[in-house]
C-alpha cells in the first residue's frame, strides 16, 4: 500500500504541474499542486484504516472543494479498480470555483469534476471528504451537517488546528480546536504536524454519519 502511494503520488504530482490557473486573462499557468496531494496522501491512510474490510468494496466519493482535483485523482489512483487496494473508490470532485474544471476535465479522466455548490447537491455518497477546506467558510458547522447529509458510510475533514489568530491567513476564516470537538464530536481525531502546512498542526477528524451527534 505504501509503495503503491508513493508512486501514484509521484504520478499525480507529474501530471499536475500543469493545473492551476491565472483568472486575469483566462490563461493557465503551470504549477505544481503539492499541498494537495500531501493532504490527500494523509487523508488515504484514514479511508484505508476506517473502511477495512476483508471483502472487496467499491464505494462512491464525493471530494467538497477539490479545487485542482491533484487530491482527488489521487485517491482515485491509490484506490483504483484495478489496485491491489481490497478499497475501491468511483471519485466525485466538486468545487464552487471554475477556475480549474478545464484542465482537470482534460488531464484527470478518473475524476468526475463538477463545477457547483455542495449545499445545492441532494445525491448520497458512500464517503465525503473536505480536506483543508472547511476553515474557509463562514459556517463549518453548517458545512459538516450537510456533509453528514450527503455520506452513508463516512465522513473525512481536515484542515489547520488551533490556527494562531495573529498569524492566521486572511482567507481562514475559522480557527479549529476543542471547542469545535465538543459541539460536533468526531469518532476519530488526530491532530500532528504536516510537511504541507507551514502555520503549525493539522488535524484530521472521522464522522460516522449513521451516529447521530452528541449536542
Amino acid at each position: 500500500m505504501t509503495r503503491t502511494l508513493l508512486r501514484a503520488a509521484w504520478q499525480v504530482s507529474r501530471l499536475l504541474h500543469r493545473t492551476v490557473a491565472d483568472t486575469s486573462r483566462g490563461q493557465r499557468h503551470i504549477r505544481d499542486d503539492s499541498q494537495s496531494i500531501g493532504f490527500a496522501v494523509d487523508v488515504c491512510r484514514v479511508l484505508q484504516e476506517e473502511l477495512a474490510s476483508p471483502a472487496q468494496q467499491s464505494l462512491t466519493l464525493l471530494d467538497v472543494g477539490a479545487r485542482t482535483a491533484a487530491g482527488s485523482d489521487l485517491i482515485a489512483r491509490v484506490f483504483h479498480p484495478r489496485s491491489w487496494s481490497r478499497l475501491h473508490f468511483a471519485v466525485t470532485a466538486i468545487d464552487v470555483e471554475p477556475t480549474w474544471y478545464p484542465r482537470a476535465a482534460l488531464s484527470l479522466p478518473r475524476v468526475d469534476y463538477r463545477v457547483g455548490d455542495v449545499f445545492d447537491l441532494e445525491e448520497q455518497y458512500d464517503v465525503v471528504v473536505c480536506s483543508h477546506t472547511i476553515e474557509h467558510t463562514e459556517d463549518p458547522g453548517r458545512l459538516l451537517e450537510k456533509l453528514l447529509g450527503l455520506a452513508r458510510r463516512l465522513v473525512v475533514i481536515a484542515a489547520p488546528w488551533k490556527e494562531p489568530e495573529a498569524t492566521r491567513l486572511p482567507y481562514h476564516l475559522h480557527s479549529f480546536d476543542e471547542r469545535f470537538l465538543e459541539r460536533y464530536p468526531p469518532v476519530r481525531f488526530a491532530s500532528y504536524v504536516s510537511p504541507h502546512w507551514s502555520g503549525g498542526e493539522c488535524f484530521i477528524a472521522a464522522y460516522d454519519p449513521r451516529v447521530p451527534l452528541r449536542r
